[in-house]
């Protein structure tokens, strides 16, 4: 989304995890990289790997200095690591209400967004049906970047 946005060339390495992706940052076997802000913050504090931009909305209360790509000019250059919590298809409506009212208490409860804001993250809830609307639009956005940078699977 990056490359394409602000023209540039870049070559996605895949790695095996994002340690041994900041490792070859650090140590300059590649020149850059994406990753979550936990993963990399030891790096950024120590010296090791310079901030540039964060992709999300909003700017990383990890990070209240560094900028978002969108600050930086680029925006339509948006993507966040998120977690969801899914079912089976088929699951009755009544267990997926449940399930849905158990999680909000504990992504509402006070150590829950202590602990999420710990690593970076926002504790946040919604209904069965904006979670499914939010998954059709991130799929729409991701596939709108294939076809429009011709990524393959590698």
């Amino acid at each position: 989304m990056l490359k394409s946005a602000a023209g540039i060339d870049i070559l996605d390495i895949p790695y095996k995890g994002g340690g041994p992706a900041a490792v070859d940052a650090i140590s300059g076997q590649v020149d850059m990289l994406f990753s979550v802000v936990p993963l990399v913050l030891p790096y950024i504090q120590a010296g090791q790997l310079r901030a540039i931009a964060v992709a999300s909305e909003t700017r990383s209360a990890l990070l209240p200095n560094v900028p978002t790509v969108k600050e930086a000019g680029y925006g339509n250059v948006i993507g966040s690591a998120w977690n969801g919590i899914v079912a089976p298809g088929g699951t009755p409506q009544d267990i997926i209400m449940k399930l849905n009212a158990e999680t909000a208490e504990v992504l509402a409860a006070a150590e829950t967004k202590a602990r999420f804001a710990t690593l970076g993250m926002e504790a946040m809830g919604g209904s069965p049906r904006s979670f499914a609307e939010f998954l059709q639009a991130e799929t729409r956005k991701w596939a709108e970047v294939v076809k429009a940078t011709g990524v393959q699977a590698q």
